[in-house]
C-alpha cells in the first residue's frame, strides 16, 4: 500500500489547511488595537512633553493619570490583546495543554531526602551539582 492509497485524517488536513495564526493579526489588525496603540503613543508623547515644559505636569501627577499610565503601558496592551492570540493558538491546536502526571506534581524524594532532586548534590539527577561534588571529593584525596 503506497502513501497515496492511505486514508486521509481529517484532523491533520484541517490543521494544515487552517491559516497560520500570526501575532500581528491580534496586536495590530483589529480596530481597537490601532486605537489603543495610537492612544498610548499620544499619552506617552504628552508625558514626555510634560517633563520638558511643565505645564501638563500637574495633570500627569494625578491619580487619574496613574490609572491611565497602567492603561496605556505597552505591556498592558500586549497582555490584553495577546489573550485572543493565545486562544486562537489553542483552538488551532498548536499548543496543547495537558494535565500534569502524578510524578510531575509530586516528585519522589531525592537521595539526600530533599523534596527537589535537582538541588540535592547527593542525587545524580541534580546534574552539574552532583558532578561538582564528585570533583570536589576527588581533589581532596
Amino acid at each position: 500500500m503506497s502513501a497515496v492509497d492511505e486514508p486521509e485524517d481529517p484532523q491533520i488536513d484541517a490543521a494544515f489547511s487552517a491559516p497560520c495564526v500570526r501575532l500581528r493579526d491580534y496586536l495590530w489588525r483589529p480596530r481597537i488595537a490601532k486605537i489603543w496603540w495610537t492612544g498610548s503613543l499620544v499619552w506617552w508623547a504628552g508625558f514626555a512633553l510634560a517633563q520638558q515644559t511643565g505645564w501638563l505636569l500637574e495633570f500627569y501627577e494625578t491619580a487619574t493619570a496613574g490609572y491611565l499610565n497602567v492603561l496605556f503601558y505597552p505591556m498592558t496592551i500586549v497582555a490584553v490583546l495577546g489573550v485572543s492570540f493565545a486562544r486562537a493558538k489553542l483552538d488551532r491546536s498548536d499548543w496543547v495543554m495537558t494535565a500534569p502526571t502524578h510524578e510531575q506534581m509530586f516528585p519522589p524524594r531525592s537521595v539526600g531526602g530533599m523534596h527537589d532532586p535537582a538541588s540535592d548534590p547527593l542525587d545524580p539527577r541534580s546534574g552539574v551539582l552532583h558532578w561538582r561534588l564528585l570533583r570536589h571529593h576527588r581533589h581532596r584525596k
